[in-house]
């Protein structure tokens, strides 16, 4: 069941920072080839590349930088344009293999600075999992479709209910974004929801009797209300 106690209130919060901009004489993509490892896949030309906007001098001592584009970013739904994690591959200078690098946009998300194997890929993007969980967040990926995975996000968090009238106690039958279900116990002015049938949006009307009586028309479920009381029935 979901909880919305005091651990879920205490969630962390994150420090956005300002996302790199592309100079204009930043080194253009080019499209080349060459061995990936983890993600065996070619450069591609991406006229909007972000990726040498997150280039220093000695990452471009390490890699080809006209190689360099960005394949992966974490955004939340709370700043969906900002680019809170992003993940870089470049075609290093030593071995013509592909490498990745992951950089924060958010002061309290670190990663080493140096470019990584696959196989080290997978031990930070891991370690990067275990972190966002921290924080009271719904994150959102965007970019190279097999990679997502890899990045092991989690469910969005289960928003509370807080429509709550004097009168609602625990398994009240509410109404909360489009499905049936009922509300936990009442606490700090929210309450968890558990909908009935999951992943099912119903479909309502609501009518008014002389007698000041609320009647909901569901599929194979009707539910009415007079004054403080909600009773359930079958038709």
């Amino acid at each position: 069941m979901i909880s919305f106690d005091k651990k879920q209130g205490q969630l962390s919060q994150f420090t956005f920072l300002p996302v790199p901009e592309q100079g204009k004489n930043e080194d253009k993509p080019k499209l080349s080839f060459g061995q990936l490892g983890l993600f065996d896949a070619p450069a591609k030309v991406d006229g909007d590349n972000k990726a040498p906007a997150y280039l220093d001098d000695l990452d471009r001592q390490f890699i080809d930088a006209g190689t360099a584009r960005l394949i992966s970013t974490v955004r939340t739904t709370a700043k969906p344009l900002h680019d809170s994690i992003v993940l870089l591959t470049a075609r290093a200078k030593t071995n013509n293999r592909y490498n990745y690098k992951l950089y924060s946009n958010l002061s309290e998300i670190s990663f080493p600075g140096k470019w990584l194997s696959g196989v080290n890929l997978g031990h930070e993007l891991d370690a990067l999992s275990a972190k966002l969980k921290h924080y009271g967040y719904d994150y959102r990926y965007e970019g190279d479709t097999s990679l997502e995975p890899a990045f092991k996000l989690l469910p969005d968090k289960p928003k509370a209910f807080t429509d709550l009238k004097p009168f609602y106690t625990k398994d009240t039958l509410v109404i909360f974004n489009g499905k049936l279900g009922l509300i936990g116990e009442p606490r700090n002015f929210e309450a968890k929801f558990e909908p009935l049938i999951r992943n099912r949006s119903w479909h309502f009307t609501r009518t008014t009797s002389c007698c000041g009586i609320f009647t909901w028309s569901f599929p194979g479920l009707r539910m009415s209300t007079a004054s403080s009381s909600l009773n359930c029935a079958n038709p």
